[in-house]
């Protein structure tokens, strides 16, 4: 991405914007100059003000409790970017009320021990984080934060949302009222600064598919997808491109074809449904389950010509990992039945085969809703 162009093109923004800032008070103050001028610095110095108090908030270390989920993990990508870029990162754990599980700041990761993220998809995050320190846009995104225009359209987009999560009718009606003046105020941002941000993101993934972990951030941008069925908050989102457009790039470049989006363990039955159908059906299955019926802590999954298993350890670690295949599944206690109802199910007869049999390392995050519910009820446990 071309950095030069994208801080050439908001310093011109924010001059075009501050000259109609300094034209406004013209009007105000009838053509008074020199109180003009002075008013139009005071509003550029109180936003250089905001902007570094911003920054300075996301940059505190304070952590209210010592948790420091997948730390160890996590180091091991920072070492591993380190090598590869010659660039030295910086970690840090912090608690800061804002809705992103991890930024970065110049090289420096921030984890937010607030966000409700499950440690499994950190990793992922991270590397996404590591890819905006590499591709270096994030050195330059204050300056588009200097526009008053920015802070009024994060003022638009938190009242949005806001109205969003009470989820009524009326609010949603609101809700698109105030999309008028959002676009509007964000007519600057989003010729000058939205695409330069958009295209970002799509490099950050890409370098977290370099740095090994794009299986992880695809699996989380697979979680987010499930709750980002608001169009309303699609399209209050402008920084962003859509979840759906990440996850099938990602997919390409890692050679993905099918991709799950939700699993659930059923009375001895686990079934799981294919992005691509966009029929999900599977919630009316569930009126129980049955978790003292798992004998064992593991995972299964069944594609078109074997089976793959997965031993809960093997979300923490990757030493051990291998791929069991069946080339006739009949020797084997499983019977499957293929696309019932735009689902496939396996039945497991005998759960003591599946024992320290683990899945290999660049498809084992797929059965994270059943990891949920095995740890939720208690079956496994999140290894320390």
């Amino acid at each position: 991405m071309n950095k030069g162009l994208f801080v050439i093109l908001n310093i011109f923004s924010i001059i075009l914007e501050y000259i109609l800032v300094y034209l406004f008070f013209r009007f105000i103050l009838k053509k008074i100059f020199l109180i003009s001028i002075i008013m139009t610095l005071f509003v550029f110095l109180l936003m250089v003000f905001i902007v570094v108090f911003a920054n300075i908030m996301l940059r505190k270390t304070k952590i209210e409790d010592k948790s420091r989920p997948c730390e160890e993990e996590i180091l091991k990508i920072i070492d591993k970017c380190s090598e590869m870029y010659n660039k030295k990162f910086y970690l840090h754990y912090v608690t800061a009320p804002q809705p992103n599980p991890a930024w970065c700041i110049s090289n420096h990761i921030y984890i937010n021990n607030q966000y409700r993220c499950s440690s499994i998809y950190l990793p992922g995050v991270v590397a996404h984080e590591l890819g905006h320190a590499i591709s270096g846009i994030s050195n330059y995104t204050f300056i588009p934060s200097l526009k008053i225009s920015t802070l009024i359209s994060r003022v638009f987009y938190l009242t949005i949302i806001s109205l969003l999560n009470v989820d009524k009718k009326v609010t949603n009606i609101i809700a698109n009222i105030f999309f008028i003046p959002y676009y509007i105020v964000n007519l600057n941002n989003l010729i000058f600064t939205y695409h330069f941000l958009k295209k970002d993101e799509i490099t950050a993934n890409s370098i977290a598919v370099n740095l090994g972990y794009g299986e992880y951030l695809r699996c989380y941008y697979a979680e987010v997808l499930k709750y980002d069925d608001n169009k309303l908050f699609r399209k209050a989102d402008l920084m962003h491109p859509s979840i759906k457009m990440m996850i099938d790039k990602l997919n390409f470049e890692l050679g993905i074809k099918n991709e799950l989006l939700d699993i659930y363990y059923i009375n001895n039955i686990l079934m799981y449904a294919n992005i691509k159908t966009k029929t999900f059906n599977i919630p009316k299955f569930i009126t129980e389950i049955y978790p003292n019926s798992i004998n064992s802590s593991c995972l299964v999954k069944i594609t078109s010509d074997y089976v793959e298993k997965i031993h809960y350890n093997a979300f923490k670690s990757c030493s051990n990992i291998e791929v069991l295949s069946f080339k006739n599944i009949k020797e084997f206690p499983v019977s499957v039945i293929n696309n019932l109802n735009k689902l496939e199910v396996i039945k497991i007869n005998d759960l003591n085969i599946l024992k320290n049999i683990y899945l290999k390392y660049s498809d084992r995050l797929f059965s994270n809703k059943l990891y949920n519910i095995l740890e939720k009820n208690g079956i496994i446990k999140e290894v320390e």
